[in-house]
């Protein structure tokens, strides 16, 4: 995922259509400065305000962070994951909403990004086999 042509200070990285999960940028967060969640509907926006805001009955992702930085990443210590769920939070900036087929499909304007992250969502925009 890192580029070392951009710089981690300034790196924005867009989410679109994230749904109500956030492992996906588990691993994107020592890379980038800033994140923007964007999600199709309000429910799945109010599930990642409850997770970043951390409230009362939000999903606890501890074993999904635990997993990434400990496993796949091989990074040791009590508290690394910890750690890394601390940074993403700080990292997601906003939480907006986002329209495949629309001519802008997110709901505000933003600037540019040096990483679009999707899954499983472009595939919602076709509405036929062919188009």
């Amino acid at each position: 995922m890192y580029n070392s042509k951009w710089d981690i200070n300034t790196a924005r990285l867009l989410e679109f259509g994230g749904g109500p999960s956030i492992a996906g940028l588990i691993s994107a967060v020592p890379y980038v400065n800033e994140i923007i969640f964007s999600a199709h509907t309000e429910g799945e926006r109010k599930e990642v305000e409850q997770w970043k805001f951390e409230k009362d009955g939000a999903h606890n992702w501890a074993d999904h962070f635990k997993f990434v930085v400990n496993e796949l990443e091989n990074i040791t210590g009590d508290t690394a994951w910890f750690d890394r769920e601390k940074m993403l939070r700080q990292c997601i900036t906003a939480i907006i909403g986002c329209d495949i087929v629309q001519d802008y499909p997110l709901s505000i304007k933003q600037d540019p990004f040096q990483i679009i992250y999707t899954s499983l969502c472009l595939e919602a925009a076709c509405k036929t086999y062919t188009e």
